[in-house]
């Protein structure tokens, strides 16, 4: 993961909470870990990971829409459309050294990634939780929260759903 940009931030985070989700059973999928990309291979050869992790996207964006619905807000799997777009293309330019980076097999080292992240920890309620502004996405501070909560939320077993809203506080 590149440091000087969030979008590859947001791209681990991706990664990362794909799998935690899945491991939790937050949304039915199976795609990431040891399995999933192995079973993609044959139908995607040569892009087995990048599948996997777009097919564990979906899953966990309807997780979160059923959680916050569509209006007004964005979350961690769907974001406005230009960042869906720049996040798309740093996909597609990942070298197959970046892509197995981004290969999470267990719990330990998806946390590890959050952690790496936001290295600080916090308490969460559970539920949505509002962690920024709709126009403030594309920042590292933002990565940082969303890291911040979906730790707290996997460590505690506490469903908590962090999103941006339009306003502050607004949902």
């Amino acid at each position: 993961m590149k440091k000087d940009s969030p979008i590859h931030g947001f791209i681990a985070l991706r990664a990362a909470v794909g799998f935690l989700g899945q491991v939790e059973k937050w949304w039915a999928c199976q795609f990431l870990g040891p399995t999933g990309p192995r079973m993609l291979q044959t139908i995607f050869p040569r892009t087995a990971n990048q599948a996997a992790l777009r097919s564990a996207m979906q899953a966990a964006a309807l997780h979160h829409d059923k959680a916050l619905g569509k209006r007004g807000v964005c979350h961690l799997f769907r974001l406005p459309l230009a960042v869906e777009e720049r996040i798309s293309v740093a996909m597609d330019q990942l070298d197959t050294n970046a892509w197995s980076e981004l290969v999470v097999t267990n719990k330990e080292t998806a946390l590890g990634i959050l952690k790496q992240i936001a290295p600080s920890t916090i308490s969460i309620q559970p539920g949505p939780v509002q962690v920024g502004t709709i126009g403030r996405i594309v920042t590292w501070q933002s990565a940082e929260e969303l890291a911040l909560h979906y730790h707290a939320a996997f460590t505690t077993s506490v469903p908590c759903i962090p999103y941006f809203g339009a306003k502050t506080n607004a949902r």
